[in-house]
């Protein structure tokens, strides 16, 4: 049976209660500390990991901490009977969907952004293949270790939850990890520099940490401080799309699992809970937020619809939105807004990799779904919390998009849903098991590689902020965009840096630099204004129309194509009004006062040319 299909079929252990299936039970006593460490580090480091050095400290280190501790787990369950997949139609589409991926990355327009992903999201075509060998991980654990997989995931899981909760509780009472991270009024973001990350993280660990709280031992007390603890910092983070989803898996779990009046009460305590969220203030812009929400939806439809078969590839969006958002929509987000994700799981997924991909995640979603709801309906507490885990988190991520760290968690847990379901899956033959071992342990270390090259970056990101002069400030980002040329943030910052340093050979030095930044990034409006700032501060400091009259050939190119950014008006109509042209300049800031409703500053320019 080593190398042949495992058929459905149950047993009841004793312990969690977990069923398995008969042909997938432990084939050795102990998970041994090399996975169970490297489960820790997939959901503890994963979550708790912070990088006071950087900039932004809080991603790269945790994806370089949990893709250590998969890379772990695969060199574990690759050997003796090796790694374990499903076969038959769920095979055909895990191809099926892996190559309609691939292509969507080789067309896009920066394949190294698409591939390694943008520096503070990393959601490319590697963490997607990350989240792959993370569900055959799952899928394996279980398979040769059968309930062993359990205890270390739900020790983990409560650890992981409780001490995110601490820091979360610490912020609420004043402390904050991270003071000088974008305000979110208040909202609490422990480990995670953002609420709805934070939320969407303890709504998928969180039911199987409270496992712990049915035990008889010292971890039954910690397992309902991390239930308490979390339920604390979801309310406090406020995001409202992670209440609902909360809200909607707590009444199908007690319509599922209870009768009577005890189905009543429970239903009646979950509404009043959700009623007691309006005392956050969160709800009374829901209804703006949600037409906000649904604008950059209908955006992300059009980009589909352009771009059909493969999508504009992952990471990409922000070129396709500044491209297709239509001036109504620019003049809602604020005419300047630069939209990099959809805000939708399964739309974010489409437009990244095309329709057929998209239909074909939406199947896997499916099936997701309904192998958590009969983890739901089982008879005991640890499928139970599988199963509310996996399907709570789909549901919030309908309203957010992939945060690496925490997916590579949910698609592990898919893989030990999909082992428990019965599904027939198969050992692979040792040649086989050779190669696909082979390729996980590369996709795995190239994620971790890439991880640190991007702490490497936002560390020197956070040098440049502490630098004493401009031009000590430039180094360091000269260095980060060298070493990741495909990385807009670099350049951003030069633009930024350059259009406020009185040092015009270093402007001069840097406008080169941001214009092998623009080839680098086509059609990315973040550089292209960057370069132009850089442009502007050169005219100002010398008068040179030169520097005017390039911010406007490359401003106009820009807006040949993304025609409803506030922002290239605003900024052309500086260049034009440096170079004398009154009237042009007028028309430009005429239309970007227009696209940005709540911006001062186009109408503060009308304002002094008018009274000229």
């Amino acid at each position: 049976m080593a190398c042949g299909d495992l058929p459905v079929g149950g047993r009841r252990n004793q312990g969690f209660g977990f069923v398995v299936s008969r042909n997938i039970r432990a084939t050795e006593d102990r998970l041994g500390w090399v996975a169970t460490s490297g489960l820790g580090l997939v959901l503890i480091g994963g979550a708790v990991v912070f990088d006071p050095q950087g900039y932004n400290g809080y991603l790269a280190s945790k994806v370089f901490v949990a893709g250590i501790g998969l890379l772990l787990c695969l060199v574990v369950v690759s050997r003796g009977p090796g790694l374990v997949v499903p076969v038959g139609i769920p095979l055909a589409f895990g191809f099926a969907l892996g190559g309609f991926s691939v292509a969507a990355t080789v067309f896009s327009d920066s394949v190294w952004r698409s591939v390694l992903g943008a520096t503070q999201r990393q959601s490319g075509m590697l963490a997607w293949l990350g989240f792959a060998v993370a569900f055959v991980v799952g899928l394996s654990l279980l398979r040769r270790y059968g309930d062993s997989v359990f205890e270390p995931l739900m020790k983990a899981a409560a650890i992981a939850v409780i001490v995110v909760s601490v820091i979360g509780l610490a912020e609420l009472a004043g402390w904050e990890i991270d003071p000088d991270l974008i305000e979110f009024r208040g909202r609490v973001r422990s480990t995670f520099g953002n609420p709805t990350a934070l939320s969407g993280f303890l709504l998928l660990v969180t039911p199987i940490a409270a496992v712990a709280a049915t035990r008889q031992d010292r971890w039954r007390w910690l397992g309902w401080f991390a239930l308490a603890g979390s339920l604390v910092n979801i309310a406090a983070a406020q995001t409202r799309a992670v209440w609902l989803a909360g809200a909607v898996l707590a009444i199908v779990v007690v319509l599922v699992r209870l009768r009577g009046r005890a189905r009543s009460l429970l239903i009646a305590l979950v509404l009043c809970g959700l009623a007691g969220t309006a005392f956050t203030g969160r709800w009374q812009q829901v209804g703006a937020d949600f037409g906000e929400r649904l604008s950059i939806w209908r955006v992300g439809v059009s980009v589909l619809a352009d771009n059909p078969l493969v999508g504009v590839g992952p990471e990409m969006f922000l070129v396709g939105f500044e491209e297709h958002v239509s001036d109504e929509t620019a003049r809602e987000l604020g005419g300047g807004t630069a939209v990099d994700r959809v805000h939708n799981g399964i739309l974010d997924f489409a437009v990244s990799y095309g329709a057929v991909a998209g239909a074909l995640y939406v199947l896997v979603l499916v099936v997701a779904g309904w192998l958590a709801m009969r983890a739901i309906r089982s008879g005991d507490f640890f499928r139970l919390a599988l199963g509310c885990g996996v399907v709570a988190y789909m549901l919030q991520q309908q309203a957010f998009f992939v945060h690496p760290t925490s997916d590579i968690v949910w698609w592990l847990l898919i893989g030990v849903l999909v082992a428990d379901s019965g599904i027939v899956v198969s050992s692979l033959p040792r040649p086989a098991n050779v190669v696909v071992s082979g390729l996980g342990v590369a996709v795995v270390a190239a994620l971790i590689v890439n991880a640190g090259s991007v702490v490497r970056n936002d560390r020197l990101y956070a040098d440049s902020f502490a630098a004493q002069s401009h031009s000590e400030a430039f180094n360091p980002l000269e260095t980060a965009a060298g070493h990741r040329p495909f990385d807009d943030l670099s350049y951003r910052l030069m633009g930024h840096l350059l259009a406020q340093t009185p040092d015009i050979s270093l402007v001069h030095y840097g406008i080169g630099r941001l214009r092998e930044g623009t080839e680098q990034n086509p059609g990315n409006g973040l550089v292209a204004r960057s370069l132009s700032d850089a442009l502007l501060q050169g005219y100002r400091l010398t008068g040179d129309g030169s520097f005017a009259s390039d911010s406007v050939v490359n401003l106009s190119l820009l807006i040949e194509t993304q025609p409803a950014n506030g922002n290239s008006f605003l900024k052309r109509g500086t260049a034009l009004y440096y170079l004398g042209d009154v009237d042009a300049a007028r028309s430009d800031w005429e239309r970007a006062a227009f696209l940005m409703p709540d911006n001062p500053d186009p109408r503060n320019n009308l304002a002094v040319i008018n009274e000229q």
